[in-house]
C-alpha cells in the first residue's frame, strides 16, 4: 500500500488527473498524512477522497463507498425548505443570513449578531435553540464567553445557525417548535425530504439518518455521493441562493483563522468542513466535486489533505500553495504556544 502511494502522486504530476479519464482506485483508506513531532513521524493518518468532474468519476482513493454521517458538510443542503418558505412569506434573507445557516462559525461577535436576526424573524431566542453550548474553537473568545451572559451562550456554538434557521421554518410552517430537533417533528421531516432531493438520493442509494452532535438529525450517505452532490452543487438550480450567499459572504461560513473562509474567498471554490474529517470542495470554473474522509476523524488532518488533494489535482498556483500553506503544513504546538511539530503530506518524507 505504501509503495502504491508515491507512485500515485507521481502518476498525477505526469499527467494532470483533472484532464485524464481513467480512474485510480483502491480499495482501504491510503496514508497520505502524517504528525511530525521535533523531526519525528508520530502518527500515520490514512484517508479516502473521491472526485468528480461533472457526472465523471476521475479520482477514487481509500474507499468510495465508505458510509459517512454528514455532519455540517450536509448543511448547506438543508436549507431549501427554508429558503422557499421565506420566500412565500415575503421575507428576503441577506446572504449573511443564509450563509450562516449553513455555518460552523466561530462564534465571534458578527456571528452572533447576524443569528440573533434570524431568531427576530421567527419570534425566538438564543434559549428556543437546542444546539446546547460549547467552548469558542479560540482561545481569545473564551473570556468572551465566559463573563457573557449565560442566556446568550448558545449563540456561540458552531451550529446556531442551523438551529436558528429550523426555529424559522417552524415560524413560517406554523407548527408547534416544541421538541423541533427530533426526526419524526414536521420541520425534520420537511428538512429530510429536501435533503433527499438535493443530494439526488436514489431507491438503492444508502441514506440513513443519524444524530448530529447539536442533537438533530444527520444523514448517512456514501463518500462517492457527497462527491457528487458537491459537483453537482452549482447547476442544481435551488441550490443557487445558498451557493451565491456563501460566495458572497465568506466570512459567515466559518470566520476568522478558518480554512473555509480563506478558500472560498481567495480562491473562490466553495468549502465546507465538517467534523471528524469530513472535507468537501466544489470548483465551479473546473466543474470538481471533492469529498474527503480523514479515518482518524482528526479534523486538523482533514485540512492538511484537502490542500493535498486539491495540489495533486493541478488545483492549486503558487499564490494559492502560498495562502493555504499554513493548513498544508498546520503547526503542532504545546500548550504554552511553542511550535514542536506539524502535519505533513506523507509523501514528502519518503
Amino acid at each position: 500500500m505504501n509503495a502504491f502511494f508515491p507512485m500515485l502522486f507521481s502518476m498525477i504530476s505526469m499527467k494532470n488527473i483533472v484532464d485524464c479519464a481513467e480512474v485510480i482506485s483502491m480499495n482501504e483508506p491510503i496514508p497520505l498524512i502524517c504528525s511530525v513531532r521535533s523531526n519525528i513521524i508520530e502518527t500515520v493518518h490514512r484517508v479516502s477522497a473521491v472526485v468528480f468532474k461533472g457526472n465523471e468519476l476521475i479520482l477514487s482513493i481509500g474507499d468510495p463507498d465508505v458510509i459517512v454521517p454528514l455532519r455540517s458538510v450536509g448543511k448547506p443542503f438543508m436549507l431549501t425548505p427554508i429558503l422557499c418558505e421565506c420566500e412565500k412569506a415575503g421575507i428576503r434573507l441577506s446572504d449573511a443570513q443564509i450563509c450562516i445557516m449553513a455555518s460552523s462559525h466561530n462564534g465571534e461577535k458578527r456571528h452572533r449578531d447576524i443569528i440573533e436576526s434570524i431568531l427576530l424573524l421567527s419570534n425566538s431566542t438564543a434559549n428556543d435553540m437546542n444546539c446546547g453550548t460549547h467552548m469558542p474553537y479560540y482561545q481569545w473568545l473564551i473570556p468572551e464567553y465566559i463573563n457573557g451572559d449565560e442566556g446568550q451562550k448558545q449563540l456561540y456554538h458552531n451550529c446556531s445557525g442551523k438551529h436558528a434557521g429550523m426555529l424559522l421554518i417552524g415560524e413560517l410552517m406554523s407548527v408547534d417548535r416544541d421538541r423541533y430537533w427530533l426526526p419524526e417533528h414536521p420541520i425534520q421531516q420537511r428538512i429530510t425530504s429536501s435533503v433527499r432531493e438535493m443530494l439526488q438520493i436514489g431507491e438503492n442509494d444508502y441514506f440513513h439518518i443519524a444524530i448530529d452532535g447539536c442533537g438533530s438529525p444527520t444523514y448517512c450517505i456514501t463518500l462517492s455521493k457527497l462527491a457528487a452532490a458537491y459537483c453537482d452543487i452549482w447547476y442544481n438550480k435551488a441550490m443557487n441562493p445558498v451557493t451565491d450567499a456563501v460566495m458572497k459572504e465568506p466570512f459567515f461560513i466559518a470566520g476568522s483563522n478558518r480554512i473555509d473562509t480563506v478558500i472560498i474567498d481567495k480562491l473562490k471554490f466553495f468549502a465546507k468542513s465538517g467534523t471528524d474529517g469530513l472535507f468537501c470542495i466544489s470548483c465551479p470554473k473546473q466543474q470538481i466535486g471533492i469529498a474527503l474522509k480523514v479515518e482518524s476523524g482528526n479534523d486538523d488532518v482533514s485540512e492538511s489533505a484537502i490542500v493535498e488533494i486539491l495540489n495533486a489535482l493541478g488545483l492549486l498556483d503558487d499564490y494559492s500553495r502560498n495562502v493555504l500553506d499554513e493548513y498544508w503544513h498546520l503547526k503542532i504546538y504545546t500548550t504554552t504556544g511553542i511550535a514542536i511539530g506539524e502535519y505533513r503530506p506523507i509523501r514528502e518524507v519518503f
